[in-house]
């Protein structure tokens, strides 16, 4: 494996095609630094931090929510993630296998949105740091820069972007270190570790999510009753995105109407 690892050319030449056991490289291990460092980027962080400011978590029950959402999560990239070295294609192809191939395609352009947004959000992000740097910058011109660097990266490939990963883990790694004893070092808000709650609207939405998908679902341990009807598709992940976002909307926004009039009629519940 190190023998064809050294022999891997720098630019990538293959993209969604079968690529031949003899030309595959890389180590399992290098999807930590790979994963690490992507997830502890200024994006992320923010994203994260929005348990607390936008879902009103605690920072108990915000930290437990990203911690199994990660294993949950990353427990079915795994899955995936484990067939691409034995089957060769990239991910996007081996999902015809489990969801079908108009289930996949449903898959690909939820995937194609996720990846757009995640894209300009990042160089904008990239933009703007830029002109923090050097402020005589335009912002335009500062994310121009930002995308033709992203996409440069993109284009040489997967032994570049995994060497800029490992950097990355270091310099994001001490930067993210020295924010947190930055932040402990001062002096904190009183309600600085209860300020939140549980979210049990977004709980109720969680599991009757889970219920709903239950006869759609196609995995080698379980085959949904509906299933079949759609040719062995697993929909179940697009039957729980449809049924838990509005249900989550209903019910926080029901509660936030019911915390005004007990506010305006000067009562609590």
């Amino acid at each position: 494996m190190s023998q064809m690892s050294r022999q891997a050319p720098l630019i990538e030449n293959h993209t969604v095609d079968y690529v031949q056991l003899a030309e595959r490289h890389g180590k399992a291990r290098d999807l930590f630094t790979l994963w690490f460092s992507t997830n502890i980027a200024p994006l992320p962080i923010v994203t994260g931090a929005m348990v607390v400011q936008v879902f009103h978590l605690d920072l108990f029950w915000g930290l437990l929510a990203i911690a199994l959402g990660h294993m949950v999560g990353g427990l079915v990239i795994a899955l995936a993630s484990a067939q691409g070295p034995r089957m060769g294609i990239a991910q996007m192809v081996q999902s015809r296998g489990q969801f079908g191939r108009y289930g996949a395609l449903l898959i690909v352009c939820f995937a194609a949105i996720i990846y757009i947004g995640f894209f300009i959000s990042n160089i904008v992000l990239a933009g703007k740091s830029i002109v923090g740097i050097v402020p005589s910058v335009p912002v335009p011109a500062s994310i121009l820069i930002g995308a033709l660097s992203v996409t440069a990266i993109g284009v040489i490939g997967y032994r570049f972007i995994h060497t800029l990963n490992r950097i990355g883990s270091w310099v994001m790694g001490s930067a993210l270190l020295a924010g947190f004893l930055y932040v402990f070092a001062h002096d904190l808000p009183a309600d600085f570790f209860t300020r939140g709650g549980f979210n049990l609207h977004a709980i109720v939405a969680y599991f009757i999510g889970i219920i709903v998908q239950l006869p759609f679902a196609n995995t080698s341990l379980y085959v949904g009753p509906y299933a079949n009807w759609v040719q062995g598709a697993d929909l179940s992940w697009l039957v729980g995105l449809v049924v838990t976002c509005p249900l989550y909307y209903c019910l926080a926004t029901r509660s936030q109407v019911h915390a005004r009039k007990a506010s305006r009629f000067g009562y609590a519940d």
